[in-house]
């Protein structure tokens, strides 16, 4: 393939994958509310998303209540994180979430089957609660999690640091695969995906540790054998 027919299909992915990249930064500098909406929304849209292959497959999940209670689930964790709510009480939304998207399937006039109930709490639970550790991390003003930092007496919140080394790893991760991947793939990482290769895989992974590694550098952390 020429470069003339490469550039109109990777020029609008660069221009976008910018985009996307200074929208995370904004947010993540902001912190508080402004982070929990960004985080909100890619939470809805990933639902979204998932809900749809699950119904291709036949499967009937409590997409609304499922979809409420993983904005109030990130709601629960940011309030609890600023003071206004107390830990064990956001603490208890998540279950009772569960039980509310059981009960909602459970008393529909065609009952729910076990995988209905299956995908919403799968749902729930990696669309949701594991998303709402963003808040948690971003959140976090403990100084001994970057000495750097706090030697140093820059007016930034650890918790802000760790977010934004949290997204370069999955930026240095996915380029690393992609990378790698196109100039020394040979091996099939697994039949559903066979773009992916093992060579890839090992390259994100590679890229993950070095970019990690430098982190850690910078913000002052021990190293393990230290």
């Amino acid at each position: 393939m020429s470069e003339s027919t490469r550039a109109p299909t990777s020029q609008p992915r660069v221009v976008s994958g910018l985009a996307a990249g200074a929208f995370g930064l904004l947010v993540v500098g902001l912190g508080g509310w402004w982070f929990t909406l960004a985080v909100g929304v890619i939470v809805h849209l990933a639902l979204l998303e998932f809900f749809r292959l699950a119904q291709f497959k036949g499967i009937r999940p409590a997409t609304k209540t499922t979809l409420v209670v993983c904005q109030l689930l990130l709601i629960a964790t940011q309030w609890a994180s600023g003071g206004g709510m107390a830990a064990d009480l956001a603490a208890a939304v998540l279950p009772v979430s569960g039980a509310a998207i059981c009960a909602w399937l459970l008393l529909q006039p065609v009952t729910g089957t076990i995988a209905d109930i299956a995908a919403s709490i799968f749902g729930l639970f990696y669309l949701g609660f594991l998303p709402s550790h963003w808040l948690r991390l971003r959140d976090l003003s403990a100084g001994s999690l970057a000495p750097h930092l706090e030697t140093a007496g820059w007016d930034v919140s650890p918790g802000m640091l760790l977010t934004l080394l949290a997204c370069l790893l999955v930026v240095a991760t996915d380029i690393g695969s992609y990378v790698i991947g196109r100039r020394l793939g040979r091996h099939p990482l697994s039949p559903i995906s066979p773009g992916k290769t093992v060579e890839g895989a090992l390259g994100g992974l590679a890229c993950s540790l070095l970019v990690g590694g430098l982190g850690g550098v910078v913000l002052g952390w021990p190293w393990g054998w230290a």
